[in-house]
């Protein structure tokens, strides 16, 4: 595919930039953040959508991302060559890669989405496995902020995966993998995390029951530990799945599902679109720079495999 532009119909390398959103379903990338390869490999990734694009934007222009790489974010720079046609630029694209930026966000979830996908489907169709989804929450008020409940909840997760319950659940069951999807709604109590652990096991001869009850006597264990109310066993749930997701007939969920979801971080910049600019924006804007706060740092989708 041929990326290269007459200097004298582009003065500015971003007006080259929006000409190839509308002409080009693909564009190459030079990426400062290690999870992206550069356009020497050839790489190719799909157009982030309008929408996307200008949420960030918006954000960004309006002081809600502030992170310099962020900022930066879809900037192209270029290089010039001189040939016997004259002069030509070549635009290179930069990403952040950081997960408070939509547009790489988006990325960052589908290539998620498709990666899970496949380790589900390999998982059932040759190794014969079985995958449950283990539901976790914890009890809270409106009273509680996010950072509160968050860090917590995070650590009462790192403290149950290091104890006895977890290892001898995963033990009896012949777990051979497990990932997590933290989850954000807001209901009336306020902000409510919880975690789906998709959970591959090689031994479907254990109950669902003996799982749930194993898995309940563990985290209320730990989350008490943390300073959580007594956990009734309505917080916690075992179910049978397909692909890893509460419908059993998909995996993961897309943005589009997510901005139907009220607490989510895409609901929230979707409210920010639609109310721009008023009281309201603002408002909204505080929920997604403390979401953005409470998150920063964690680890999403990886696939933790037996023995770990």
């Amino acid at each position: 595919m041929d990326l290269s532009y007459d200097l004298r119909e582009y003065s500015d390398p971003d007006e080259c930039y929006l000409d190839r959103l509308n002409s080009s379903d693909t564009y190459p990338i030079v990426q400062h953040h290690t999870n992206y390869k550069d356009m020497n490999n050839k790489e190719k990734i799909q157009i982030p959508s309008p929408v996307d694009i200008h949420i960030r934007d918006l954000l960004i222009e309006n002081h809600i991302l502030d992170n310099p790489r962020i900022v930066r974010c879809g900037k192209s720079s270029n290089k010039i060559y001189e040939g016997s046609w004259g002069l030509r630029y070549q635009p290179y694209f930069t990403f952040c890669g950081r997960w408070e930026c939509r547009v790489c966000r988006s990325k960052l979830i589908e290539k998620q989405r498709k990666h899970h996908f496949s380790n589900n489907i390999d998982f059932i169709s040759l190794k014969k496995g079985k995958i449950l989804l283990l539901t976790l929450t914890v009890p809270h008020c409106i009273q509680d902020s996010l950072s509160f409940i968050y860090s917590r909840f995070k650590s009462s997760l790192s403290l149950m995966k290091g104890g006895w319950g977890w290892k001898k659940l995963k033990k009896i069951t012949s777990c051979e993998f497990h990932y997590d999807t933290l989850e954000l709604t807001h209901t009336d109590n306020g902000y409510h995390p919880h975690n789906h652990i998709t959970y591959g096991v090689l031994n479907p001869d254990v109950s669902n029951k003996t799982i749930k009850d194993i898995l309940f006597d563990t985290w209320s264990f730990y989350t008490s530990k943390m300073g959580f109310r007594k956990l009734s066993k309505k917080g916690i749930d075992v179910t049978d799945t397909f692909l890893g997701s509460h419908s059993g007939s998909r995996g993961d969920k897309t943005v589009e599902e997510l901005t139907t979801i009220k607490g989510t971080l895409e609901y929230w910049e979707k409210e920010y679109l639609n109310t721009f600019p008023n009281k309201t924006s603002q408002e909204i804007g505080k929920e997604i720079m403390k979401i953005n706060r409470t998150f920063k740092g964690s680890r999403r989708g990886r696939i933790w495999t037996n023995g770990k």
